[in-house]
């Protein structure tokens, strides 16, 4: 055998033990009543940043946007809800139209559970918006796509007093794509698509059935 085939067949190698130790530490989330409902408070505030520049949502939240419909799942859908998102001149108001937050539950890492989130939408065409204004006037609004692969969602399994188990979901997400639409008048953004997005938040997520009684969930 030849250096070249040795090199290429030692890459194959590491590649595959990359997959099977991936495989091996794939994690998934678990509840405990069928179906289930999410519901996510968030901590603090959730921070997005752009070209356009950066603000914060003081209040925000978010459901499950379909049930979980088995006591085992890979992926869990939100349904969030964005309010009282200003910088230090504007106002910014969120619309979530047809799409929705999937977070992926991913694999351990270390001592982690580390996973990804996708934006998925009803209609293709829609996506979340933000849209900013000040005094009234229009500024800029930035629309946020359907997408794949965001990272990283850090997940960590938390016990409350009653023993009921929740999820803190710690958001860390760059390269997200956007496309910004300038608006009016002095301070209107510059029209253009980008992938420098950023999201930042942490979520304490918590578990109910159909009747809100509360339920445990944690990751595996």
């Amino acid at each position: 055998m030849n250096r070249k085939r040795v090199i290429a067949s030692a890459l194959v190698a590491v590649a595959l033990s990359a997959t099977v130790a991936a495989a091996a530490n794939a994690a998934v989330f678990k509840f405990t009543s069928d179906p289930t409902l999410l519901k996510g408070i968030h901590e603090g505030s959730d921070e997005f940043s752009f070209i356009s520049g950066a603000f914060k949502c003081s209040i925000a939240e978010f459901g499950t946007a379909l049930n979980v419909p088995t006591k085992e799942s890979k992926e869990v859908t939100a349904a969030p809800t964005y309010k009282e998102c200003m910088t230090t001149t504007s106002e910014i108001e969120f619309k979530k139209n047809s799409c929705w937050w999937d977070f992926i539950s991913g694999a351990l890492i270390g001592n982690n559970y580390e996973g990804e989130v996708e934006v998925k939408c009803t209609n293709a065409k829609e996506g979340f918006e933000f849209i900013k204004k000040e005094k009234g006037v229009l500024k800029c609004t930035i629309h946020i796509p359907a997408q794949a692969k965001l990272t990283t969602v850090t997940y960590t399994n938390k016990t409350d007093a009653g023993g009921i188990k929740d999820l803190t979901f710690d958001i860390g997400i760059t390269g997200l794509t956007y496309t910004q639409t300038e608006g009016t008048g002095l301070g209107k953004c510059v029209t253009e698509t980008r992938n420098d997005g950023k999201y930042t938040a942490t979520w304490t997520v918590q578990a109910t059935d159909n009747g809100g009684k509360s339920n445990s969930w944690w990751i595996e």
